[in-house]
């Protein structure tokens, strides 16, 4: 492994002089406490998802300290023995349809003959009786972990439910919260993610390539090392020729992208985000990467149809508009489960289709 647990030397991100950075928008949360900034925020958001699909949010309420203990557990969790972290290998319940445990890296190459370089632990909501199923540095601060996917919950993503609840015109502007309450059966997924500079250095620059996640928000928490790429194509098979940009780590910000089950429920009005992930720039390439991010899902028995009960979507006609993949009728456990065999059977199974940034 490179170094997991020291940063000494690293440029900061906003020093490193070759990046040229993507311009991403950015939403102050703050502007909540006022109707007007409310209704700024609206249209602010509604942007975001139909032109970007990627943005970042500013006085989200979650402490920096609450942000900076994940890291620390997740650095401690992958500097233990390879021996120990398989006691939680993840494949067991990976073919069982459900994506938890520890993945390790994997000895295989992607069909482009690049090396895995990705190493995850995942946890799967609810937590109930995770004590007894997970490795001691996260049962040691399991409720530091539950309270903070509260305060994902309520700080950021059920204000931005509300939100798109009224881009969409719904008759009940909490629909999409009640759909994501932190009590619902669900997969959503907490994760934490390594890279290794030291295996990036032998040969590979693309980590994991061009994708959408296939959730409904994701949440990149922040840290200080780039590697995360978007572009403007709508596709995951971009071309050669495609400008791929740096996104910026903030650490006054958490980064949001739209994912592949509410780019269905709009009926293609949201755009899923386009993303890779690169090895970091030079200055940052020396030292390992700890990603720490929430995949929020709706509750399993949602159907990812167009919300028929949407206002803008009858004017627009999206009603009909049924995401090529998810297709119709698919409820919100069937696609996550769906996406996970088809990486299995497809031998991709080091990735579990959820996408790893």
């Amino acid at each position: 492994m490179g170094d997991t647990i020291s940063t000494a030397g690293l440029s900061p991100a906003n020093d490193i002089q070759s990046v040229e950075w993507a311009q991403i928008p950015t939403l102050d949360l703050a502007l909540l406490r006022s109707n007007e900034g409310k209704q700024k925020l609206v249209k602010q958001l509604e942007d975001c998802m139909c032109e970007h699909g990627i943005f970042y949010i500013t006085n989200h309420g979650i402490p920096s300290n609450e942000m900076d203990l994940q890291v620390a557990i997740a650095k401690e969790f992958f500097g233990l023995s390879l021996e120990e972290k398989m006691k939680f290998h993840s494949m067991r319940k990976f073919l069982a349809g459900c994506s938890e445990g520890y993945r390790p890296v994997s000895t295989n190459k992607d069909v482009t003959g690049v090396e895995d370089n990705i190493q995850i632990y995942m946890m799967t909501l609810p937590y109930e009786q995770i004590e007894e199923a997970h490795p001691t540095p996260i049962t040691a601060s399991i409720e530091a972990i539950r309270n903070l996917v509260k305060s994902c919950h309520e700080k950021v993503l059920h204000p931005l439910l509300h939100l798109i609840a009224i881009i969409l015109e719904l008759p009940d502007e909490y629909t999409l919260v009640q759909a994501h309450s932190v009590d619902k059966k669900s997969t959503s997924q907490f994760r934490y993610i390594h890279y290794s500079a030291t295996r990036a250095a032998n040969e590979k620059k693309i980590y994991v390539g061009a994708h959408t996640d296939l959730d409904v928000l994701t949440m990149h928490f922040p840290q200080p090392i780039a590697a995360l790429q978007i572009t403007g194509s709508e596709s995951e098979r971009v071309p050669a020729e495609s400008p791929w940009q740096w996104v910026q780590p903030r650490q006054d910000a958490v980064l949001i992208n739209v994912g592949d089950a509410l780019a269905s429920l709009s009926g293609g009005y949201f755009r899923a985000a386009l993303h890779r992930v690169h090895r970091p720039p030079v200055g940052q390439d020396h030292v390992d990467r700890v990603g720490i991010l929430y995949f929020s899902r709706s509750k399993d028995d949602l159907v990812l149809d167009p919300l028929t009960q949407s206002a803008k979507l009858q004017r627009l006609g999206l009603l009909d508009v049924v995401h090529s993949e998810i297709g119709r009728g698919t409820t919100m456990a069937q696609w996550v489960r769906r996406k996970q065999r088809h990486k299995q059977d497809s031998g991709e199974g080091n990735q579990d289709g959820t996408g790893q940034t």
